[in-house]
């Protein structure tokens, strides 16, 4: 046999077959597809065993969020003291993200939601603030921009009715 420049027999050197079946492939594919819905079924199981439902589809960000500003490698959002203390702030948020893994909710605007991200808490009785970085320099726009649309909704939730004061 003939082999081209690739090493591949030529197929002009004589008679050739070959074949292709993708159903191994398809399982294959299935059975990861399986083990990682699993997984995150787990993750959210264990991250959001004790929160209520409704609690779980707002973003902390959202229904906590005060304020912020950009940073040069994320975001700084201030939140009320009502969020709670930063482990249990940070597990809300985590929560939060696990339900965004398996909920199909329009979620993809969420700063919790972009890719390689860090989440860094602070605060003390006067106020809370939740630092997100991003490593990737050309995600830095885009973690800007959900952050500003959250606080956006936050403005929203918080807004008194007129004649409330």
């Amino acid at each position: 046999m003939q082999r081209d420049e690739a090493g591949f027999q030529d197929p002009a050197s004589g008679l050739w077959y070959r074949a292709w079946d993708t159903a191994k492939n398809e399982q294959q594919a299935a059975e990861h597809h399986r083990a990682e819905a699993a997984r995150l079924q787990a993750e959210f199981d264990q991250l959001c065993a004790n929160v209520p439902a409704a609690d779980v589809r707002v973003s902390p960000l959202e229904r906590y969020g005060l304020g912020g500003f950009p940073t040069a490698t994320g975001v700084t959002i201030m939140l009320s003291t009502d969020a709670g203390p930063p482990g249990r702030l940070l597990t809300s948020m985590q929560c939060h993200r696990a339900w965004m893994m398996l909920a199909d909710a329009g979620m993809g605007e969420c700063p919790l939601d972009l890719q390689g991200i860090k989440v860094e808490t602070y605060g003390d009785e006067t106020g809370i603030s939740v630092e997100i970085k991003v490593s990737d320099p050309a995600l830095v726009p885009e973690l800007q921009r959900r952050a500003a649309k959250d606080l956006e909704q936050a403005a929203k939730l918080h807004e008194q009715p007129s004649g409330v004061h």
